[in-house]
Order: C-alpha cells, then sequence, then structure tokens
C-alpha cells in the first residue's frame, strides 16, 4: 500500500487546490444526478451512458450500479491509493507525490494503451471524503501542475477533467450504496475524438470492477487484495509472462522424466 508519508513543504497554493476540489465535488455530484444522460450498454448490472458538452468534443460517461458496500467502506477503499489496479484495468503503476490535507492527495499514475498508442499518465489531486453526514461520499480528481511530477518519458500527459466517483446510501437496504463513475479525460496526443469517445464508455465498467470486487469480500473470496498487486512504491508487482510459465513448466516436467528415469535405471 502506498503511504505518503510526512507533509512535504509547501510546493503549491494549496488553498487554490481545496478550493477547487470542493468545486469538484459539487460538479461530479450534479453530473452524476442529473437526468440528462444517454444510457447505450448494461453489463453486470452496471449500466454505462454518455452525456456530450457543448463546451467540449470529448463525452462525459457515467457507470452506474449497486455495491455491497456503504458509503464509509467505500471511502476508505477508494483512499487507499493501491485501490486503482482493482479499479482501473488500464493502471500501470504510481506515485504520491504530496499530501495537502486529511483527504487530498496529489498523484502520479501512469496508464497502458493499446498497441501501437503511446502509453499515457496524469498528475492530478484527489480527494476521498463522506458527505451529507455520512449518508453518502465521493472520491474526486482534476489534473493539477505539482513541480515534483514533471512530464515522464516514455509517456504523453493527458488531462483529466470532471472525473471520479460518487456514492449514496441504498434506499432500502442499508448495506449496499449506489456507486456512480464519471470519467472525462482528454488523452491529449494525435487520438481522433471520435476514436477517443467510441471506446471512452468502456471506462464507465470501472464501476463492475468495484462491484465484483465487494461481491467477492462478502461471499469471503477475500476481494483482490490490492496490496499484493502494488509492491510498496506503488509499483505494479511484476507478473511472469504466460510463455514464460511455460516455459518454467516445462522444465519442470523434463527434470521430473530425468528423475524418473534415474530411478528406472537404478533399479
Amino acid at each position: 500500500t502506498i503511504t505518503v508519508g510526512e507533509i512535504k513543504r509547501e510546493t503549491m497554493d494549496k488553498g487554490v487546490v481545496l478550493a477547487a476540489m470542493e468545486e469538484q465535488k459539487r460538479l461530479i455530484v450534479e453530473l452524476c444526478e442529473s437526468g440528462e444522460w444517454k444510457s447505450i450498454k448494461t453489463k453486470g448490472g452496471v449500466d454505462a451512458s454518455i452525456l456530450y458538452d457543448p463546451a467540449s468534443p470529448i463525452c462525459k460517461c457515467l457507470g452506474k450500479g449497486e455495491v455491497m458496500a456503504t458509503p464509509a467502506e467505500l471511502v476508505e477503499f477508494f483512499a487507499d491509493f493501491s485501490c486503482m489496479k482493482i479499479t482501473d484495468a488500464m493502471f500501470i503503476s504510481g506515485d504520491a507525490v504530496e499530501r495537502v490535507d486529511h483527504h487530498t492527495v496529489i498523484y502520479h499514475g501512469r496508464f497502458q494503451c493499446p498497441p501501437l498508442i503511446t502509453n499515457r499518465d496524469f498528475c492530478w489531486a484527489n480527494s476521498d471524503c463522506l458527505i451529507r453526514d455520512g449518508d453518502a461520499g465521493v472520491s474526486v480528481g482534476w489534473s493539477v501542475e505539482h513541480p515534483e511530477c514533471p512530464p515522464e518519458s516514455g509517456f504523453v500527459r493527458a488531462q483529466m477533467m470532471s472525473s471520479g466517483y460518487y456514492f449514496k446510501r441504498h434506499d432500502t437496504d442499508p448495506s449496499l450504496s449506489i456507486l456512480y463513475y464519471v470519467v472525462h479525460v482528454d488523452p491529449k496526443g494525435w487520438i481522433p475524438t471520435w476514436v477517443i469517445n467510441l471506446v471512452a464508455a468502456d471506462q464507465a465498467f470501472n464501476v463492475l470492477r468495484i462491484k465484483e470486487h465487494f461481491e467477492r469480500l462478502r461471499q469471503g473470496g477475500g476481494g483482490s487484495s490490492s496490496s499484493s498487486q502494488l509492491s510498496s512504491e506503488g509499483t505494479a508487482a511484476p507478473e511472469q509472462d504466460p510463455a514464460d510459465q511455460d516455459a518454467d513448466q516445462g522444465k519442470a516436467g523434463k527434470k521430473k522424466k530425468k528423475r524418473k528415469n534415474k530411478k528406472k535405471a537404478n533399479k
């Protein structure tokens, strides 16, 4: 699990960051509760919708579904940055850059793109907290510039706009929450807008990954341990390539066969 450690010396105007974060929280809640979304697909009990903004050619996407977790449990989940390995299939690795206050941290994250497209990275401020007397919560983020988070070689610095999670207690079952995820991102670079909008809806199904994670926890499966998937530095733990696994299995099989033949010879 990533830990921020001691609060670093002030490297940016924290007052501006916190004021902007409060505005982002308001915008995310307002967007999630808007009735203007157009549903485009449903999978695993999660609905994906899109919303076109006259101010931007890049559409906003929304995921919505029921999750077996309370708002307090979801805040705790999102406050652990290593949850990114569960929520986002494109996440490669990340680092905590600076803690702004108890709820707000500056992060740097690296994300994998499809073949032939350069990977992207973000530097963003993220805030996780309960609202409405604990009956709801948010985990919102927006891109910032930070002196300790310069553009990284091998990545294109993308921009996170109005993006984040909003969740509220279920009306009839207090053990459940309705989870919303708004994503509005400009990947920058040369990718055509129509391609961005075509594939953006898939990000809405981050809600499905979270839904399935908490279902496994409730069923006693333990979910996907976020701490086991990230190293202490926040980088993804190395996974063995399937080809390497096959090779290792082949070597093991040959060694076993040699031992068996040796036993026969001794007999």
